[in-house]
């Protein structure tokens, strides 16, 4: 039997999601203690691809909420001063319903529905703990409110109109919102209760969510589903965001991105023991079609066969997969494998 090295445990529903990547460029900084007005070419950049894990990283390390992927349409950013990280934001879907919020705004619940994407939550900000820097916070905070609108029309062609931030009031005081000109509109009560109205006779019921819903938005198992149809099958991540969207539950291709990059993690063990089982047997089938099919052309051209009933080389598509009798997935193939070879 052999036996593979214990995979990390899954964080469960409510706990956030811990990424393993350690890497110098999040290592703490020198002290930098100044005045904002002190700080030279202070921006805003936009997180893409290459920039992601790092971002994930800073926010798994040094927020206090720790990392899980941000719901629904997003934009996450680098605070830059000069060529130092001073800050990350990250703005995600707003909470579906908030009684202080619908009630300052004074919409019903058939116009929630249908103008909720208009308003964006800003679920991250984060200043790292190295960085003291006064009046830094509120400075951000609204530099990142006059650039979202137009980075949000450039990759979701629509221009959100509300911006919104749920502050942990026995951590914070919200004085850094306050200075950033936002409006206190109440205090909610959580995510413990929901509430139900009864369509029908118009009662009011209140449900207690059950313990094991926790906070987490995106189960393991559309992680895993996400990597399956993004890896085996194919699907680009813009095609699957088109298909959630028209089953009316947004899923954007960066938070694909995020969620696969996620689960990848847990999958590595196995693929360094594959790589090991596979460098260790006598024969290893790796497709090659392509170079075949040129060199028969580059033949056919010198020396033209008198009949062409058929080449006799066949396309088959394998993932370099070592012949053991121990996987039974290698079995299945073992049939098509020795027909070509």
């Amino acid at each position: 039997m052999t036996r593979l090295e214990p995979v990390s445990r899954q964080p469960s529903m409510g706990e956030s999601s811990t990424i393993r990547r350690r890497t110098a460029q999040a290592e703490p900084g020198a002290l930098l203690e100044a005045a904002v007005h002190e700080l030279e070419d202070l921006r805003l950049e936009v997180v893409g691809r290459s920039a992601s894990a790092l971002w994930n990283e800073y926010i798994d390390r040094y927020h206090y909420l720790g990392y899980r992927p941000l719901p629904g349409a997003q934009l996450r950013y680098f605070a830059y001063a000069g060529e130092r990280v001073v800050g990350l934001l990250g703005f995600g879907a707003a909470a579906w319903k908030s009684g202080p919020r619908d009630e300052w705004i004074g919409w019903s619940r058939e116009q929630r529905h249908r103008n909720l994407h208009g308003i964006v939550n800003n679920a991250r900000f984060l200043i790292p703990p190295w960085i003291r820097v006064a009046s830094l916070a509120s400075k951000l905070l609204a530099m990142a409110a006059r650039a979202l609108p137009a980075h949000w029309v450039g990759r979701y062609g629509y221009r959100p109109v509300l911006l919104e931030t749920f502050v942990e009031s026995e951590r914070f005081t919200g004085t850094c919102c306050r200075a950033a000109n936002r409006t206190c509109v109440g205090q909610t009560q959580g995510r413990e209760l929901e509430q139900l109205r009864c369509g029908a006779c118009g009662a009011l019921f209140v449900a207690h969510m059950p313990p094991a819903a926790g906070q987490e938005t995106y189960d393991l198992s559309l992680e895993v589903n996400l990597a399956v149809a993004h890896y085996h099958l194919g699907l680009p991540f813009k095609r699957i965001e088109s298909f959630q969207q028209l089953a009316g539950m947004p899923l954007p291709d960066a938070t694909q991105w995020e969620l696969v990059e996620q689960v990848a993690d847990s999958t590595h063990p196995l693929y360094e023991y594959l790589e090991r089982l596979g460098a260790q047997q006598p024969l290893v089938y790796q497709d090659d079609t392509g170079a075949r099919i040129l060199s028969l052309i580059a033949e056919n051209q010198a020396d033209p066969p008198p009949e062409r009933r058929g080449t006799g080389v066949r396309a088959l598509y394998l993932r370099s997969v070592a012949l053991c009798s121990r996987w039974s997935i290698v079995g299945e193939c073992r049939t098509s494998v020795s027909r070509v070879l």
